[in-house]
């Protein structure tokens, strides 16, 4: 349509179902999220209030040119944060653009106690606790934590994961489980210092990568 350069243009009302502030929410075609038309030619049908399956049935033969994705726009739109974008296609390909940076985890190394004591190469079994809070839950089978996390260069065992309110403040956690002998040993420098820091990385479940890091103590240093 040359009277317009976008054609007929659509915006997600994911807005109008949005989450209180300061929670995650998914917003997804399969469940709450609909559209309206807004452009210039859209007359009557301007503000009417589409979900997937009618958008389908009414401009299903119309090639898609562009998707635009605004936060903090001045003419009352969505204002907050966006974490990432997924399209399916019908043939099952998907595309996924991640749009946040690596995401602070708040863990704790060997719940339960202080001195977050490992044994360096020995056959001990190392509890990382990944600590629940206010909209985010580690264990959610979407938005939570993907399991197969890493540290120094292990990768905990996915079988023994359980999840769990470690430290008692309402929240669920998740508890992986590494094998101290399968990590890189310490440095000496790591061993003498009082202020050595365990890091442990990985992902959500859809792919955005997360990090956090809590001190350690070396045992058995050589």
């Amino acid at each position: 349509d040359a009277a317009s350069w976008y054609h007929h243009r659509f915006i997600s009302n994911y807005n109008e179902h949005g989450p209180a502030t300061g929670q995650w929410e998914q917003h997804s075609t399969e469940a709450d999220m609909t559209f309206n038309r807004n452009d210039g030619l859209a007359g009557s049908l301007s503000g009417t209030e589409l979900d997937l399956d009618e958008m389908i049935a009414t401009y299903g033969d119309q090639e898609i040119e562009m998707f635009s994705i605004q936060t903090d726009s001045g003419w009352d739109g969505f204002d907050g944060l966006i974490d990432g974008l997924e399209i399916l296609l019908d043939d099952c390909r998907l595309g996924r653009v991640n749009l946040e940076a690596v995401r602070g985890l708040q863990i704790d190394l060997r719940p339960g106690s202080d001195r977050n004591q490992v044994n360096a190469g020995s056959r001990q079994l190392v509890p990382v606790a990944i600590l629940g809070s206010p909209g985010f839950d580690p264990c959610d089978p979407l938005l939570g934590v993907d399991p197969d996390v890493t540290a120094r260069g292990a990768t905990a065992s996915s079988s023994r994961t359980r999840c769990e309110d470690v430290n008692g403040d309402g929240y669920t956690d998740m508890v992986v489980y590494f094998r101290a002998r399968d990590f890189e040993p310490p440095s000496s420098e790591e061993c003498n210092d009082p202020n050595a820091q365990f890091e442990l990385e990985g992902t959500t479940n859809y792919g955005a990568p997360l990090a956090g890091k809590d001190h350690v103590d070396w045992l058995g240093c050589n």
